[in-house]
């Protein structure tokens, strides 16, 4: 089973600090969208059906189709620590993509106050999307992939990945109330993130999580649907990174079963 474990993006709220907030908006000027939890095993030329909080993987990236990187990159808000208190805020992490609200949930559960997060190596991988539109690259792609191709660009539950922001070797601090309260709940919370949730116990009140250096884990994607497959002139790759987030959001009460049923 792939392992998916996430990652939380939040700040200090003293002067210099960043928040949640800056990390998303940071993320979406450069056309990315935050996913929360964030996953290993995500690639630029994957093929997702989703309904904005869970997804399945209906094609990876063709062998054929190039991918450009990783490339080391910095981001603002992803070089300094970052607090994790507004991920406690389950009204806020209904604004993101990804299961953030029940992952929220369990944590107020286990008496978590606040999480602090230390960022690793940040790169970004992408594919070229005039490559798809490229007779000397298609004629390559299996007729699957570009069937699913096709439904990226009239469904929204089809989105492409185009590409993805990524880090390795974090480590995240929790401050709780009971960390007892904490590793009681590792279970459930190793359950929805799908992989290890594996904690350092230091005291009654703190505990830490470290993320081996190997397991690189995307945390902005770049979701390309419907009208993001043509030329849009004069938009800014934040507006159509909002575009496809926000009519994600509009499927979250939607199981994602449900649309994969539709599927077949």
């Amino acid at each position: 089973m792939r392992k998916i474990v996430f990652v939380m993006l939040i700040c200090i709220i003293f002067a210099g600090c960043n928040s949640l907030k800056d990390v998303k908006k940071e993320l979406e000027q450069g056309g990315f969208s935050l996913w929360y939890p964030a996953e290993s095993g995500v690639e630029p030329g994957q093929i997702w059906i989703t309904n904005g909080r869970k997804k399945h993987i209906q094609q990876r990236r063709p062998s054929n189709l190039e991918l450009f990187g990783p490339n080391r990159v910095k981001f603002r808000t992803l070089t300094k620590k970052v607090n994790a208190d507004m991920s406690l805020d389950a009204a806020f992490a209904q604004e993101l993509l990804g299961g953030a609200d029940e992952l929220s949930v369990l944590f107020k559960n286990a008496t978590v106050k606040s999480i602090e997060l230390d960022f690793g190596e940040t790169t970004v991988s992408r594919i070229v999307l005039g490559d798809l539109a490229d007779p000397n690259v298609t004629k390559n792609l299996s007729q699957g992939y570009l069937n699913d191709l096709e439904k990226v660009r009239t469904r929204p539950e089809y989105v492409l990945i185009a590409a993805i922001v990524t880090s390795s070797g974090m480590k995240y601090t929790f401050e709780c109330e009971d960390t007892k309260q904490l590793e009681a709940k590792v279970p459930e919370i190793s359950k929805l993130i799908q992989g290890e949730f594996k904690l350092n116990i230091s005291s009654g009140t703190t505990a830490n999580w470290e993320i081996p250096e190997t397991d690189v884990l995307a945390i902005g994607t770049t979701l390309v649907s419907g009208q993001d497959m043509r030329s849009r002139t004069g938009e800014s790759a934040e507006a159509r990174a909002l575009d496809v987030q926000n009519s994600l959001l509009k499927l979250k009460k939607i199981p994602l079963e449900k649309l994969l049923e539709s599927d077949r």
